[in-house]
């Protein structure tokens, strides 16, 4: 119980920033094409602020009665995909030919290396990687 009161102070007292420059210097070339603005700080929200450690935990006890959950971690995933898939015109599917749960393995094989990173991080990282590998857009249907 005590777990999960401290875990939800976390979301509540202190939400994730992140520094965009962070995720672009030195691996520019990873993830070219890829528009980050080197000077924006953005507020990272809900379990993407965790730790990886704290997503590999889920994923080890996915059925715990004290959180956070493995799908939790999941649905953010999916939600940055989407959200990712609407910003960037040139994509229509960050994920591909890939499944949810192989892109789950992929992160969660990066954050046993980089426990103190946050999930986002991981993420990004992901993304990152796969980008190149994305299912490209055809038809842009967001209005600009």
């Amino acid at each position: 119980m005590l777990r999960v009161v401290v875990l939800m102070l976390l979301f509540v007292a202190i939400p994730g920033v992140t520094y965009s420059d962070e995720l672009s210097s030195e691996n520019a070339p990873l993830h070219a094409g890829i528009s980050v603005n080197e000077d924006t700080m953005f507020k990272n929200w809900g379990v993407g602020a965790l730790s990886c450690g704290n997503f590999v935990e889920a994923r080890e006890f996915p059925d715990s009665p004290i959180g956070p959950y493995d799908a939790t971690f999941r649905q953010w995933l999916m939600g940055f995909a989407t959200a990712f898939n609407i910003k960037d015109s040139s994509t229509s599917d960050l994920l591909g030919r890939t499944s949810v749960e192989r892109a789950m393995k992929w992160i969660e094989s990066y954050c046993r290396k980089h426990e103190d990173e946050e999930f986002f991080a991981a993420v990004w990282e992901f993304t990152k990687m796969a980008y190149p590998y994305r299912a490209k857009s055809t038809l842009n249907m967001v209005n600009k």
